[in-house]
């Protein structure tokens, strides 16, 4: 029994085997973004679907996996509720109201990358953790950026695309505030102020990161 559980978790946590679900992620997460930013038939709406639910199926199936060669089954879920959120199935009819929710896709990618530099930060070189780093980065000014526009982008006059959004959702992150674009709703507003918290310590932790190699090298 030890034998197949090893091999689960070995195969589970080797490099190939968590790109796939990272490209799965970006897969469904791209899919979202195209039908909320661009007008399509019904007909693709309905393929984009299928493939998202296609993508929650394997995220799902990999979760009771998990689970099951999981020595400790709580203790995984601890460590692994990103992949939660990353398997709620959301898709279309009585759903529609709560399809921010496939934006928790991302939530793969980011539960990847915590686990990566949790578990094996002494194993990881400068290069990976700026990776790393960027990567988490990118997903969470994208959040952001869907996030605003899927609340602002009917309501807001300075909304026109999704650029407007990633545009605005980078110079919030970054404290920048240019204030071309702001939040117009309740929701919005509270979508800013996550975001510039979230900014502050991702990329004053960069920031930080960054100082702290041009020390060493000296």
């Amino acid at each position: 029994m030890h034998t197949w559980r090893t091999r689960i978790h070995e195969t589970q946590h080797s490099f190939w085997y968590e790109m796939i679900f990272v490209i799965l992620a970006l897969l469904a997460t791209g899919l979202f973004i195209t039908e909320l930013s661009t007008s399509l038939d019904a007909s693709v709406i309905r393929i984009f679907h299928s493939v998202d639910m296609v993508v929650v199926s394997i995220f799902i199936t990999d979760f009771i996996i998990g689970i099951i060669a999981a020595p400790r089954a709580l203790r995984y879920v601890r460590t692994h509720w990103m992949d939660i959120l990353a398997s709620i199935p959301v898709s279309g009819g009585i759903f529609q109201t709560l399809r921010i929710l496939r934006l928790f896709r991302l939530g793969r990618i980011l539960g990847y990358i915590q686990r990566k530099v949790l578990h094996t930060s002494h194993e990881l070189t400068n290069r990976k953790r700026i990776i790393y780093l960027s990567v988490f980065a990118f997903s969470v000014v994208l959040f952001g950026a869907t996030s605003f526009f899927l609340v602002e982008g009917s309501v807001n006059p300075t909304v026109t695309s999704f650029l407007d959004a990633v545009y605005w959702a980078s110079v919030t992150a970054t404290t920048v505030g240019y204030g071309d674009i702001f939040a117009m709703t309740v929701l919005g507003k509270w979508i800013s102020i996550v975001l510039m918290f979230a900014g502050v310590i991702l990329f004053g932790s960069i920031a930080g990161f960054m100082g702290s190699i041009f020390v060493q090298r000296k």
